[in-house]
């Protein structure tokens, strides 16, 4: 075993350091990107347009509206506990798992059971 002494101390917290950054990092800009792809997705109409984003890119569209970096940080937290609320004010969602169905029937495919 290598004796202990500043050099190996330095080089361990470094690693250890940087391991830590690097991960707060990435899960942050998974969590960013996801979020952007969502939000300019509904401004699309529910289904992402590279054409849109494309123009919104070079200026010729506005962006979507939506919290700022600093902003969708903090509420991740707010957001994650009003999603705990009860089962019975998602009916939207629950509509919309029902015009799937009845869809899929339609076209003679399976049916979506879980999903």
């Amino acid at each position: 075993m290598a004796p202990i002494n500043p050099r190996t101390l330095t080089t361990a917290i470094v690693a250890f350091t940087t391991t830590a950054l690097l991960f707060i990092y990435s899960r942050t800009s998974i969590r960013s990107a996801k979020r952007d792809a969502a939000r300019h997705r509904a401004a699309d109409g529910g289904q992402f347009n590279w054409r849109n984003e494309s123009l919104r890119k070079h200026g010729a569209l506005d962006r979507p509206e939506g919290p700022n970096l600093m902003g969708a940080l903090f509420s991740s937290r707010k957001q994650k506990d009003n999603n705990r609320a009860p089962a019975a004010s998602n009916k939207a969602g629950e509509e919309a798992l029902q015009t799937a169905k009845g869809r899929r029937r339609a076209e003679g495919g399976r049916e979506l059971d879980g999903v």
